[in-house]
């Protein structure tokens, strides 16, 4: 008959550390459907707010052909829907523009270097609780990263709504 891999663990003295791993793994899987989203609906944004703009600014390139570059940027100030548009459009892109994170644990070490894994968990030597420690560490830096790009998401709808309401008013 077949050993689970956790029967296995659990012989080995590691079944808590196997628990607590797959439970970190599940949450990773969770966390990154997350940033997914989070993306989704950023993109979202950016594509109404540029297809917004591009609606507006139409009319900027139907103008007589007499009109001066200073006619024309008098018109656009005076359009506050095209503020309200590029501001949310700028806003939904913080949002997908990547970050540069430190990451210096050491699962990021292992993914992300040119080193062999054996060579830097031989290197590191540490106990299974630090290891789970810097794991969770991990996952809070990215709860982290969603969060600020729920914020800037959340932040940047408004403009796109006032943006429309404004270009229906004729402003």
């Amino acid at each position: 008959m077949k050993k689970s891999v956790l029967n296995d663990a659990e012989e080995n003295g590691r079944g808590d550390l196997y628990l607590q791993m797959h439970g970190l793994s599940s949450f990773t899987i969770y966390l990154s459907g997350r940033l997914d989203a989070a993306d989704r609906r950023a993109s979202l944004v950016i594509g109404g707010a540029a297809a917004l703009l591009g609606i507006i600014a139409a009319d900027l390139f139907t103008m007589n052909g007499t009109a001066t570059m200073l006619e024309r940027f008098q018109w656009l100030v005076q359009k506050p829907s095209i503020l309200s548009a590029t501001v949310s459009a700028i806003m939904a892109f913080r949002t997908v523009w990547p970050r540069k994170m430190v990451s210096d644990d050491w699962i990021s070490q292992i993914f992300l270097s040119t080193e062999k894994p054996a060579e830097i968990l031989a290197r590191v030597g540490r106990s299974d609780r630090v290891f789970m420690r810097e794991m969770m560490a991990g996952q809070q830096q990215i709860a982290g990263l969603i969060r600020q790009k729920n914020r800037y998401t959340v932040y940047a709808i408004p403009f796109l709504m006032l943006s429309v309401i404004l270009f229906g008013l004729g402003m």
